[in-house]
């Protein structure tokens, strides 16, 4: 379900009257983020809907504060050179910037901006809110609400948790891990110690103002780039790659706070879209943090007293199943790669749910009219969900579907997939020892990502989609960093996805190895976009249903494994 997380921190006590911390719902899409512990951290409510090709809708959302300015930053963002003289100035130029702003920020990452309570209120995509943050050092903890979203945020040492507005709780371990150490490294004024972690991407001007642009990464960290004012040495922007396009988050209002300086109003926009977030701090104070705030975030568990058949249809190399809502029947697609369950604008009406929010949400294109509802309660056969929020978009544009069953239902409880037999099969986590070939998941962006084997050569991240009708698809940003992967698309095709219709040029992959099992000659689609949720810096591709339909599919969200098993096909 969309969603967004937060992370700001700061110290002291503050009121209303005399300032304000901004952080940042990150547009409806956030990500994480963070400068001296009273930055947002942009992730526990993001809308994703990745939307596949023949009606695929995973989800996502997306915006920047101008295309010329994104291009640069991304420009500068990615230009690691080779060491040289030249290196070696850029290094010396690093120091004195890193000098000079530890000067103008006396203080950041002093103990009194690491230890201290703040809350707030939220705004952005047409909805109003609180947060409340406890930042204690090595570890903080982040509650949001934003209109019927309530998430929450928890950090232990090196360990990151994220708990979404449905209440399942994930621990980060892949690129969203990666943003989160170099966001906690800045934000505790580490890298002004650390100047090898820092590199001076040169100068920008903007309405007659210089900017100096300084590259970070920490250690396990993703690279992102700091834009410093070069008047004042204070930080303006921080700027980083999140999934396909550029997150920025805009740093103003710079307060001191006992002995150091934080930015006490943040704004955030990533991509293109042009929305954002915006979190104001009420009050800010020092104080003892009791222990039970950082405990363990437990997420809600779906009641399965025993396992759960439920019948499928696959029509079109897509899987449809019957839901039930206020006892009504719909039709829903069944969609490992939506990070959301959407219905459709007149099916929610029609069932009487109140629409909220205005978000914008990335899949072919960017698209707006995503909304959010709170939904009582949704029956998939013998499985039965309570108390959800859901996305709700006009899916008149796909036929005989009512809505997408996205990662809310398989986020609790283990969903095996077994399209030879017309079945799902959904039990409780441990309860069973699923068949087949285990791959290591990684869950931060609630959607299935595993690593597959090309042409016995190169390993790569890539999302497992039964949202998607075809085979094989790999996104431009891989294809165009491995250059004889993959031969050149032969003729042309269009794909229709949430947002609009794509571009693909048609192709064979050599050799696609999933476990013990590998295919020879597989159909592949280059994405020919540069932009949306098939332009993914990240993923290598994506693996749809025309690959998938071989196996008896088991995601295992709990526990973080992917399961394939070659299928064995009905006798009927």
């Amino acid at each position: 379900m969309p969603r967004s997380t937060w992370m700001c921190e700061s110290g002291l006590a503050y009121d209303k009257n005399q300032s304000t911390l901004l952080g940042e719902h990150v547009k409806a899409r956030m990500t994480a983020s963070g400068i001296s512990s009273i930055l947002p951290r942009i992730s526990v409510m993001e809308p994703r809907i990745v939307s596949c090709p023949a009606g695929n809708l995973p989800s996502g959302s997306r915006r920047t504060r101008s295309v010329g300015f994104a291009l640069a930053a991304l420009v500068a963002l990615l230009s690691w050179g080779t060491p040289s003289t030249a290196a070696r100035t850029e290094s010396n130029k690093a120091v004195i910037l890193l000098k000079r702003i530890s000067v103008a920020l006396d203080g950041w990452g002093s103990t009194t901006t690491q230890h201290y309570t703040a809350n707030g209120k939220l705004n952005g995509a047409d909805l109003t809110g609180t947060f409340q943050i406890w930042e204690d050092g090595d570890r903080s903890r982040e509650d949001y609400q934003l209109g019927p979203l309530v998430s929450h945020a928890l950090r232990l040492g090196d360990r990151y948790f994220e708990q979404d507005g449905n209440g399942d709780v994930r621990e980060l371990t892949g690129p969203r891990l990666e943003h989160e150490r170099t966001s906690l490294f800045i934000q505790s004024g580490k890298f002004l110690h650390e100047p090898q972690r820092s590199r001076f991407l040169g100068t920008r001007e903007r309405d007659g103002i210089v900017y100096d642009l300084l590259q970070i990464q920490a250690p396990g960290g993703d690279a992102e780039t700091l834009e410093i004012d070069d008047r004042t040495a204070r930080p303006t922007h921080i700027m980083w790659l999140a999934n396909d396009g550029l997150t920025m988050l805009n740093l103003g209002d710079w307060h001191q706070v006992g002995a150091g300086h934080l930015p006490f109003r943040t704004e955030s926009e990533y991509g293109d879209s042009g929305h954002g977030f915006t979190q104001d701090v009420q009050t800010l104070q020092t104080t003892t943090i009791p222990d039970s705030i950082f405990a363990p975030l437990v997420g809600r568990k779906t009641p399965l007293e025993h396992p759960v058949r439920i019948p499928i249809t696959f029509r079109d190399n897509h899987i449809f199943t019957d839901v039930q809502i206020a006892g009504r029947v719909f039709h829903f697609l069944v969609d490992s790669g939506a990070s959301s369950i959407v219905i459709d604008s007149d099916v929610a009406k029609s069932v009487g749910l109140s629409e909220e929010g205005d978000f914008v949400v990335s899949g072919a294109g960017n698209v707006d009219g995503y909304k959010l509802a709170h939904l009582p309660e949704l029956r998939v056969g013998g499985v039965r969900m309570q108390d959800l929020v859901v996305g709700t978009y006009p899916l008149d544009d796909f036929d005989s579907m009512d809505g997408i069953l996205g990662y809310p239902f398989f986020a609790s409880s283990v969903v095996q997939i077994d399209v030879a037999h017309q079945s799902m099969l959904v039990y409780a986590p441990g309860t069973r020892v699923p068949e087949g070939d285990r791959f290591a998941m990684i869950a931060d962006r609630r959607i299935p990502e595993v690593k597959f084997l090309m042409n016995e050569s190169v390993e790569a991240p890539f999302v497992v989609d039964t949202g998607n009708a075809g085979d094989l698809l790999l996104f431009r940003p891989f294809v165009n960093a491995h250059a004889g992967l993959v031969a050149a698309g032969t003729e042309t095709a269009l794909s229709a996805g949430l947002g609009g219709v794509m571009e693909s040029s048609l192709t064979k992959l050599d050799a696609l190895s999933l476990g013990k099992t590998t295919l020879y000659d597989v159909k592949t689609e280059l994405m020919q976009v540069n932009s949306g949720a098939f332009a993914d810096q990240y993923d290598a591709g994506n693996v749809g249903m025309g690959v998938l339909k071989n196996f008896v599919v088991t995601i295992d969200f709990p526990e973080s494994a992917l399961y394939l098993n070659p299928s064995v096909p009905s006798p009927h």
